[in-house]
C-alpha cells in the first residue's frame, strides 16, 4: 500500500468518526440540519474508505457495510428530531441503494419524489437493483441532466441504461465504455464538483465506479475490470 493510500484512509478514518460524533452532538441538540449535514458527510468517508481499498485490491466489505450501517442509523436519527419533517432528499440514498446491493445488505425500494437530475437517475437506477424502475423518472432525470450536466455525465448514464436494459433484454453492455468515461471524470468540471467519491480530479485514480460495478453484478457481467466487485 502506497503512503498516499495510506494517508487517504487515515484522513477518511478520521473523518468517519467526527461525522459519528457530530451525528450524536446534533441529535442531543435536536438541530435536524446539522444531523442531515453528518449524515451525508458520514456516509462519503465511509464510502470513500471503501472505495479507496477496493481500487488498491484490499477486500472493502467491511467499509461498505459499514457505510450501510451509518446511513440507517442517521435517517432513524434523523426522524427522531422534534417538530421537523424527515425527508430521504436530505440523506444520500441514492448512493447508499448501490452500496447496499454490493454487499448484500437488507434494503427496500425508496420513495424518488422530489429527486432530479443525476440524484434522481441516480435514485432510479438504485431502485432497479431491486425490482423496479421508473421510466417517466428516468426520461425527466435525462432532460435536466442534459442541462444542468456535461456530455461525460450523460454518457456515463446512458451506459448505465444500457446495463438495466440487459438485465431484461438483448442489449450489449460495454465495460470498456464505462472505464473509458471513469477515466475521463478526472477532467470533466461536472465530476469535479461532485463528492471525491465520484472520481473527479485527482481521486480518480483511488477510487472506483460503483454504480456500474452494481449493474454489472446485477446482469451477471464478469471482467477483470478495476470496477467490477470481487468479493
Amino acid at each position: 500500500m502506497t503512503s498516499s493510500v495510506s494517508k487517504k484512509l487515515e484522513i477518511f478514518q478520521q473523518q468517519s468518526v467526527r461525522s459519528a460524533g457530530g451525528l450524536c452532538a446534533a441529535t442531543s441538540a435536536n438541530n435536524y440540519q446539522l444531523a442531515a449535514l453528518n449524515c451525508r458527510q458520514g456516509v462519503k468517508c465511509r464510502l470513500m474508505l471503501g472505495l479507496i481499498q477496493w481500487r488498491s485490491g484490499d477486500d472493502p466489505t467491511a467499509s461498505l457495510t459499514e457505510c450501510v450501517r451509518f446511513h440507517k442509523e442517521a435517517i432513524q436519527s434523523m426522524k427522531s428530531i422534534d417538530n421537523v419533517t424527515f425527508t430521504l432528499l436530505d440523506t444520500s440514498v441514492e448512493r447508499v441503494g448501490f452500496v447496499a446491493y454490493l454487499v448484500g445488505a437488507e434494503w427496500s425500494v425508496f420513495d424518488t419524489t422530489g429527486f432530479a437530475a443525476d440524484r434522481m437517475l441516480d435514485a432510479i437506477l438504485s431502485n432497479s437493483l431491486f425490482g423496479a424502475f421508473d421510466p417517466d423518472g428516468w426520461d425527466s432525470g435525462m432532460s435536466e441532466l442534459r442541462e444542468k450536466g456535461s456530455p461525460l455525465a450523460v454518457a456515463s448514464y446512458e451506459n448505465y441504461k444500457a446495463a438495466v436494459r440487459a438485465h431484461s433484454e438483448a442489449v450489449t453492455v460495454s465495460v470498456s465504455t464505462a472505464e473509458e468515461c471513469f477515466k475521463r471524470r478526472q477532467s470533466d468540471p461536472f465530476f469535479c464538483n461532485a463528492d471525491q467519491s465520484e472520481g473527479g480530479g485527482t481521486d480518480n485514480e483511488f477510487v472506483v465506479d460503483y454504480r456500474f460495478a452494481a449493474l454489472a453484478k446485477h446482469i451477471g457481467l464478469n471482467s477483470l475490470s478495476a470496477h467490477a466487485w470481487r468479493w
